[in-house]
């Protein structure tokens, strides 16, 4: 409530970022809790009502919309983590994590020449 006076004050909503970062497949619902009508897009959001958008493709967007005292809201869509992402960040920091680790082994215990012992008869 209050937000349509603060921004004609030309003052930063606190309770709305300024840039947001969602997933593709995510849905953003507005709330308006305004005693005035809001626009995000092209969506028209009454005093006292939601409005939902669903965010499906993976880019950046910049909205026209009411709630800013820039009349400008960002959004960015990332791509979902999927499970060759998991695979391709554990081998991009695992394998030099081994080799650091092997190195560092060395240092704490270092590699020594056994010797035998031969036994004169």
């Amino acid at each position: 409530a209050g937000t349509a006076d603060q921004v004609a004050n030309g003052s930063k909503v606190q309770s709305i970022p300024s840039d947001m970062v969602f997933v593709a497949g995510d849905i953003l619902t507005i709330h308006n809790q305004d005693y005035v009508d809001h626009k995000l897009g092209s969506l028209l959001i009454p005093a006292g009502s939601s409005a939902s958008l669903a965010l499906d493709d993976a880019q950046k967007f910049a909205y026209q919309c009411s709630f800013q005292p820039s009349k400008v809201f960002g959004i960015d869509v990332q791509e979902p983590v999927t499970s060759a992402t998991r695979v391709y960040g554990v081998m991009i920091a695992g394998i030099p994590l081994g080799v650091m680790l092997a190195m560092y082994s060395l240092i704490v215990w270092p590699i020594t020449k056994i010797e035998k012992a031969t036994e004169n008869d």
